[in-house]
């Protein structure tokens, strides 16, 4: 076929048409979102969602302290929703212990307050 070496039509190829003022069509940009609607969200967001769903109280201090397992256990989390209970349970404690432990100190240190404070005797240092 003479058609394979004609010098035109090897300077034809699919990004350059044989009439260039043709104008090529480019697709939009897809978006990650199968909607095209919403952004992504981020695991973040989606956990706060998932922890709003079971908790009515102190759900962004829950939220932080489920992120900072590793990522395979946060998803687990996020995918089975009887880990994210057990995880939750086991966060709520460790936010209860630390109210306990403030209020502890907060006592401790009223409590030294009131107490009388002894008189300050002056020690000479053993010649």
């Amino acid at each position: 076929d003479s058609r394979l070496l004609d010098p035109n039509t090897l300077n034809t190829t699919a990004s350059a048409p044989e009439h260039p003022s043709t104008p090529v069509s480019v697709s939009p940009p897809r978006t990650s979102s199968p909607s095209g609607s919403m952004p992504p969200t981020s695991e973040r967001d989606r956990l706060l969602a998932a922890v709003n769903k079971l908790e009515n109280t102190r759900q962004t201090e829950l939220t932080e302290l489920l992120m900072s397992p590793p990522k395979r256990e946060r998803a687990m989390g996020l995918f089975n929703i009887e880990v994210l209970r057990a995880k939750l349970a086991d966060a709520k404690m460790v936010l209860n212990s630390n109210d306990g432990e403030e209020e502890q100190k907060l006592s401790d240190t009223q409590s030294t307050k009131s107490a009388p404070q002894p008189p300050s005797i002056p020690v000479t240092p053993w010649a």
